[in-house]
């Protein structure tokens, strides 16, 4: 480390090599042995690793600290009003939607607009430290460094098995501003986009003008954008195909089709695989809704645990909980399969929260919201979190949800853990050979599972 330190405060670039790994996920069995569907994850060697989040780590925490402010979310929860507070930036130009989609984006990132990126930062830093009183020297010291490090990603080394090979353009994927960088050459294309596409109108050819007609965010190489109706005609899904096209970039709309739809609604929209669903209780709010093929995928499936039982629980709740967002009826029904499946497996009792439960943890913060600003809400939110997880230190039985959300035990408490000692004498005395029916063991758990708190 100190000797690549040297290197780059002397304007050196280090041979720094990204190791070429198989990412380990899931693929569907027809795409199995298909070359290439095997994604590639380019690990970071721990040395670049600790010396970037050295020289960079205050950007990229300014970054997710400040997401509404700079077009991105990453940082966002998905579960709480945040989502809510996207649906409402996403409807202030009008009612026209665009929903991005790139193929090969982060290996494929134009190297040109990686430097303009890596610049962007490094300024960042020299007016930061400027102000920090940091000596001039020193300063420039700290940006020759940056750029080298700038230069390791931008032109990056790999190691795949017994092979050394170098890069022209994209960023490793396991590089720590993976992310960050994904999020600024998306904006930037989107800038690029529409100063090209009204580069025959010097008014409208201008970020002004941008800001004027367009409310967007991104997520790395996912996008959503708001456009508004006196601009939709020019700039839509159509143009913005034809011309990262120009350039060698595959752009396609959210539905990924043959036809590209110009625009979308809303509520046709998707942004980080959820869509825009109303809440059925609270009218100000807006849900995050997974697909129900993810939904009822979790649940299939667990992490290698030492405890089966404790991680299949987890997944199973898990489940629950992403089933929120499709509403009431697909959340009961949800909810009452995932029991009789565990009944079917398991003579452990399980408890699951119920939707009314649910509901009180997302939307439980504020009485009054129709009188309140965004940030208002999303302050009564935080305020209302923190006293939850107060509650969860000092009371005796709180249950996390996802390991932030929690409910205190209160009403029927003591009847419940009655019912539940029951339970368990019953499974007991049925694992010593006395008989012990099913409709017993039902009718107990269904007292519990209908209790007014309920817990993963």
């Amino acid at each position: 480390m100190d000797a690549k330190e040297a290197l780059r405060s002397a304007g050196v670039v280090p041979f720094t090599v990204f190791t070429d790994c198989l990412k380990d996920a899931r693929i569907p069995r027809e795409k199995f042995l298909l070359p290439g569907k095997t994604r590639i994850f380019s690990i970071s060697p721990a040395d670049f690793t600790i010396q970037f989040r050295m020289y960079f780590g205050d950007i990229l925490a300014s970054q997710k600290a400040c997401r509404f402010n700079l077009e991105h979310m990453v940082g966002m929860n998905v579960f709480s009003l945040e989502w809510t507070a996207l649906a409402r930036r996403i409807q202030e130009k009008g009612p026209k939607v665009l929903c991005g989609d790139y193929s090969n984006f982060g290996p494929g990132l134009d190297s040109e607009v990686v430097f303009r990126v890596g610049r962007v930062w490094r300024k960042w830093y020299q007016t930061l430290e400027a102000n920090a009183g940091v000596p001039s020297e020193e300063i420039c010291r700290r940006d020759t460094v940056r750029a080298c490090m700038i230069e390791e990603m931008r032109h990056s080394v790999h190691q795949c098995q017994d092979i050394l090979y170098r890069v022209l353009c994209g960023s490793p994927s396991g590089a720590p501003p993976t992310v960050h960088i994904n999020n600024d050459c998306n904006k930037f294309y989107i800038y690029m986009a529409w100063l090209d596409c009204w580069k025959d109108n010097p008014l409208m050819a201008t970020m002004v003008a941008f800001r004027k007609h367009v409310a967007f965010y991104v997520y790395g190489d996912d996008l959503i954008c708001n456009v508004s109706d006196e601009a939709i005609t020019r700039f839509n899904n159509v143009y913005l195909q034809s011309f990262f096209a120009t350039y060698g970039i595959k752009y396609t709309d959210d539905t990924k089709g043959s036809d590209i739809r110009p625009y979308c609604s809303l509520m046709e929209a998707t942004f980080l695989k959820g869509s825009f669903r109303k809440n059925e209780n609270h009218s100000y709010a807006f849900d995050y809704a997974l697909s129900k093929k993810s939904i009822e995928d979790c649940a299939n499936w667990m992490h290698t645990s030492p405890d089966a039982l404790a991680a299949t629980r987890q997944a199973i709740c898990d489940s629950l909980m992403l089933a929120f967002g499709q509403g009431k009826e697909y959340f009961e029904a949800h909810r009452s399969r995932l029991l009789k499946a565990w009944r079917e497996q398991s003579d452990e009792p399980i408890e699951l929260y119920t939707y009314p439960e649910m509901d009180t943890m997302r939307y439980g913060s504020v009485e009054d919201p129709h009188s309140l600003t965004i940030q208002q809400l999303l302050e009564k939110e935080r305020e209302f979190r923190l006293r939850l997880k107060r509650e969860l230190e000092a009371g005796d039985s709180l249950t996390p949800l996802m390991s932030v959300e929690c409910v205190k035990s209160i009403p029927n408490e003591q009847a419940r853990q009655g019912y539940k000692l029951l339970l368990k004498k019953l499974f007991a005395l049925r694992k010593q050979g006395v008989k012990v029916s099913d409709v017993q063991i039902r009718t107990i758990q269904d007292i519990i599972d209908h209790a007014v708190v309920c817990s993963c």
